[in-house]
């Protein structure tokens, strides 16, 4: 399979550029001449570069790190600086996929144009190593820390396969939970660093354990192959994340009285992407250590996926652009605190925008080279707050070109139409949106009581109230949808096929980031769902529906 990550490009450019990188020298170095012509000395390694490189590479490129060519002192600097030199003025190293100029993020691994101008003089100037007696004091603050209260590990040591320098592995952690508990911190921790590429953490809902181990019990060896999610062939693979590491990423440490639930029952799943590039493999057992606490949180972090389920990229084709609007169709704000983009290999480029109710539009997450190797979740230095009315836009490109096949098995792969899927040469277009909310530990109310609930409140037909209802869980109104369809269908077949588009994201939308079905559709689908609930409204006020309704818990 193809690899796009740095790993990958350093060694390439390595081979390409390591002969023709410039000298490294001793000394001060030459003077080179500055734009009023007079002459300005040149950096030095000690002076000037070591305090760049620690800030921004060697959470890489150390001994024993993920990068391909270790850094961490001036011979083996200078003997790569062409190269390294080329990467930063490119703005391909640090890896950091999102463009600064779009949101101010958390932590962003971006180097300034002054440091990025010092580099490259360094290595226009021979890369002089300077005096180490007075070198520039390196002072790092030290990472943020916490004390764990529960720590899970791969239980036995996974060896990544070596027929591919990519492996894609979940494990489901040994981690039961008897109650309901808040993750308030966590961090990842790799065994066997060179080899350990990223790692994404799921919290698995109870109802989708049994597929998860299942999966796990049928595959040899420790865990499973799992590349697009943590439950590959599971048609809803949308988990909540706990946690992610990328080389460089600090441990996640909530406010006090903010955390993530988990539910009773649920399993932590821990998917590993292992690059062999970068070290021969080797027993791995990469460990996960959470903060965890049963005293239920002021504030919760509840994960969306916000997705672009009817993908359809053609075989061939170089840019194929897939865009989609989910509006906040509640009565109170949505915040969201962090993003996390998702596609596959044919992703070339991956945007979110704010559009307000007004018209005005905000750039939130700018993606320009997507690179499935590198995806993380960003965290927003200002949440991000849709009020009512407010949506959020989510557009994928992809390039399913002859030239952008990946390679299976040694033969890259011809172009074909490409759908939404979990596998390899299946695409997504998937948005996680952390929304942080405040958290009601009062039991929600059944389906039955919700929807009685909300009919007694209704002051439109029943058929409307049905799908505007806000208070049943994803469940209920998917079963109060289905029976008004089905139950209407003979009677409004038409209405129903002419709004089917505009049903079916309405639905998704009221799933994903809760709210009115109804007020989408009264929004975005306009004569459409009047000619619905017009056909409709009758049939449900008829009784035809109250049978599949009971079915639902729903009686009128």
């Amino acid at each position: 399979m193809m690899n796009r990550s740095w790993a990958r490009l350093s060694f390439v450019l390595t081979l390409a550029l390591g002969l023709t990188a410039c000298p490294s020298g001793d000394g001060d170095g030459p003077a080179r001449t500055g734009d009023s012509g007079t002459a300005t000395p040149v950096p030095t390694y000690h002076q000037d570069v070591a305090p760049i490189v620690a800030r921004h590479c060697l959470g890489c490129h150390a001994e024993g790190g993920i990068g391909p060519d270790p850094f961490d002192t001036y011979e083996r600097l200078s003997a790569r600086g062409g190269v390294a030199g080329l990467a930063i003025e490119r703005r391909q190293m640090p890896p950091w996929m999102p463009d600064p100029a779009c949101n101010d993020l958390v932590g962003a691994r971006v180097l300034t144009d002054e440091e990025i101008a010092t580099f490259s003089a360094w290595v226009a100037g021979g890369m002089p190593e300077g005096d180490p007696a007075t070198a520039t004091p390196i002072d790092l603050p030290p990472p943020p820390t916490f004390e764990a209260t529960h720590e899970a590990r791969i239980a036995e040591g996974y060896v990544p396969s070596p027929a591919s320098p990519d492996d894609y592995r979940c494990f489901v952690l040994d981690m039961d939970f008897d109650e309901d508990v808040y993750l308030t911190a966590s961090t990842v921790i790799p065994d066997v660093v060179p080899i350990v590429h990223h790692v994404l953490v799921y919290a698995i809902s109870p109802s989708s354990v049994p597929h998860a181990l299942a999966l796990d019990e049928s595959t040899p060896g420790p865990g499973y192959t799992c590349f697009g999610g943590p439950l590959p062939g599971l048609e809803s693979n949308l988990s909540t994340q706990l946690g992610a590491w990328v080389p460089g990423l600090q441990p996640a440490i909530y406010p006090a009285g903010v955390g993530i639930p988990i539910r009773a029952g649920s399993k932590v799943v821990m998917q590993v992407h292992y690059n062999l590039l970068g070290g021969d493999p080797e027993p791995d057992r990469t460990t996960f250590a959470m903060r965890l606490t049963t005293t239920p949180v002021e504030r919760a972090i509840a994960t969306r996926p916000v997705p672009i389920l009817d993908l359809d990229i053609p075989a061939g084709a170089e840019r194929s652009v897939h865009s989609r609007v989910y509006g906040n169709w509640r009565e109170t704000p949505i915040t969201i605190s962090a993003l996390t983009a998702h596609m596959h290999l044919l992703g070339t480029s991956f945007q979110v925008e704010v559009v307000r109710a007004g018209g005005a539009e905000e750039c939130s997450l700018d993606i320009p080279r997507w690179d499935f190797g590198w995806q993380q979740s960003y965290t927003l230095a200002e949440p991000l707050v849709l009020g009512p009315g407010d949506g959020i836009r989510l557009t994928c490109t992809y390039d399913n070109s002859a030239d952008n096949q990946p390679v299976v098995n040694g033969v890259q792969v011809e172009p074909r139409r490409v759908q939404w899927g979990e596998g390899t040469l299946d695409e997504m277009c998937l948005l996680y949106v952390a929304e942080e909310h405040d958290h009601d530990t009062a039991p929600a109310p059944s389906c039955e009581a919700a929807t009685a609930a909300c009919l007694a409140a209704c002051d439109r037909s029943d058929f409307e109230c049905l799908w505007g209802c806000e208070q049943a869980d994803d469940g209920c109104l998917l079963c109060n949808v289905d029976a008004l369809i089905r139950c209407t269908q003979t009677s409004c077949g038409g209405q129903l096929l002419l709004a089917q588009a505009c049903l079916r994201h309405c639905v998704t939308n009221a799933v994903v980031l809760e709210g009115s079905a109804e007020r989408c559709l009264q929004t975005t689908c306009g004569r459409q769902w009047d000619a619905v609930v017009e056909c409709a409204a009758p049939v449900v006020e008829a009784g035809t529906c109250d049978e599949r309704l009971a079915g639902c818990g729903v009686a009128r």
